[in-house]
């Protein structure tokens, strides 16, 4: 990152990153899966839950698929944007927080995929973001999320972690 003129700060635990946090303006979080100190979901839960870091671009990244015996798989992917966790029952205003961010990011009309199984869920997402200028593309399946993927590009995806066919997280 330094390299292509990021100034960095780099930090080992948990501890210390909401330090560096707190004292520098951080406009984006590289983050891996095995903190020192605390398990690395946890963490970026935390952050998420207070409003200064709620749309924090992170991105997780690790050199090996498999993480420390705690893991419990939320981290998997090897290196993969993550811009939040929602978790069942959704908050309907996280998605649009969530949503409103990534359009930020976008200087085109962003592409959606949404990956879920219940068919409501996809329904009432859809009705959510209708006003919003976007196109969503659904799938309930991971086989048809990478039909989809292969076929174009999306510059969010919002994928259920439990899926029919696989975890979520293989995307």
């Amino acid at each position: 990152l330094q390299q292509h003129g990021y100034a960095t700060l780099i930090s080992g635990t948990a501890t210390e990153a909401r330090r560096l946090l707190q004292q520098f303006d951080i406009e984006a979080l590289t983050l891996s899966p095995a903190l020192d100190d605390e398990n690395s979901a946890a963490f970026l839960q935390s952050l998420r839950s207070q409003h200064n870091y709620r749309n924090l671009p992170v991105l997780i990244v690790s050199l090996q698929p498999q993480r420390r015996d705690d893991d419990d798989g939320t981290l998997r992917g090897g290196a993969v944007g993550v811009i939040d966790w929602l978790h069942k029952p959704i908050d309907p205003s996280r998605v649009m927080d969530v949503i409103r961010a990534c359009l930020q990011l976008s200087g085109h009309r962003p592409r959606i995929l949404h990956v879920e199984d219940d068919d409501d869920l996809r329904v009432l997402l859809a009705r959510q973001i209708a006003a919003l200028d976007v196109d969503l593309s659904g799938a309930a399946t991971l086989h048809e999320a990478r039909e989809l993927i292969a076929a174009q590009t999306f510059d969010l995806a919002i994928i259920d972690l439990m899926l029919p066919d696989g975890q979520g997280t293989e995307l």
